[in-house]
């Protein structure tokens, strides 16, 4: 009886035993789990950081890039400004030595080349005069004096 309650005892040892090894291996595959889930956890804590850091630097080079686009706005404006006046100089230029030929020839009585050189010299350039006098004297503007000759000559 003694050794049937022995191996009874035993038998029963070794069953709890089984169960607890099953126990063990089912918690040590559940922590493996939990490790595998924290690990996963602290990945997507650390990409949802990268992201909030890169929507940063995304905000910031798009103030940037506004920020160039006004810049390059007013460079382009100052350039066509530029340019628009560079044009408008180098017309008065041009007008101012065409009225200077004009003049001279009417003031040598060459009137036939005066006609001729207004002619030639058109109304669109002959807009590029100054309407005023740098001189201050009381004396005509280059255009006053243009339209003098002009009145003159060609009839």
């Amino acid at each position: 009886l003694f050794a049937a309650a022995l191996v009874l005892l035993f038998f029963t040892f070794m069953m709890e035993r089984r169960q607890f090894e099953q126990l063990e291996q089912e918690n040590q595959e559940n922590i493996d789990n939990l490790q595998q889930s924290v690990s996963a956890v602290q990945r997507l804590e650390g990409l949802i950081a990268e992201n909030e850091q890169l929507k940063g630097q995304l905000e910031e080079q798009a103030r940037q890039l506004e920020e160039l686009q006004a810049r390059y706005d007013r460079l382009e404006t100052d350039y066509n400004t530029a340019e628009q006046a560079n044009i408008s100089q180098s017309r008065t230029a041009e007008a101012l030595d065409w009225f200077w030929q004009i003049d001279e020839a009417y003031v040598r009585g060459k009137y036939g080349l005066c006609r001729s050189l207004i002619e030639d010299m058109g109304e669109a350039l002959a807009a590029y005069l100054p309407d005023y006098s740098v001189t201050d004297n009381g004396r005509f503007s280059p255009a006053d004096r243009y339209q003098e000759i002009r009145e003159k000559v060609v009839k």
